[in-house]
């Protein structure tokens, strides 16, 4: 398993709450140049600057004042470096383009985590 698993298990709570800040930049800083990432509506991103843009404009809109907690937070072990994290979550708060209020949403983020040589772990 990853040696750290408590950073592990912070890095993705703070990514978490650059989420909920609806800080694109810190939030992207998260993953790797290389990392894909689909979002809730099936839009695909690619790179640490692409999921930076895509997430910046939600953000701003019909995130906006949404809020995301972690209901679970699963980790299995691919190698002693690597660890496949599952997040089931919940957010409130959403709108539509309009403004109008959509009902919560559950879902969950499946991570792949590599630790590092600096012992960090990047997602």
């Amino acid at each position: 398993m990853i040696n750290n698993q408590s950073k592990l298990i912070s890095t993705v709570e703070d990514a978490l709450v650059a989420w909920n800040r609806k800080d694109a930049e810190v939030f992207s800083e998260y993953f790797t140049d290389d990392a894909e990432f689909t979002d809730v509506v099936g839009q695909r991103m690619t790179g640490r600057t692409e999921i930076e843009r895509l997430h910046a404009q939600p953000f701003s809109t019909v995130l906006k004042n949404a809020q995301l907690q972690t209901k679970e937070i699963r980790i299995k072990a691919v190698r002693s470096d690597v660890a496949s994290v599952d997040v089931a979550w919940e957010t409130m708060g959403h709108t539509k383009p309009d403004g109008s209020p959509i009902p919560p949403r559950h879902g969950l983020l499946h991570l792949v985590v590599v630790e590092n040589e600096d012992c960090t772990v990047s997602t």
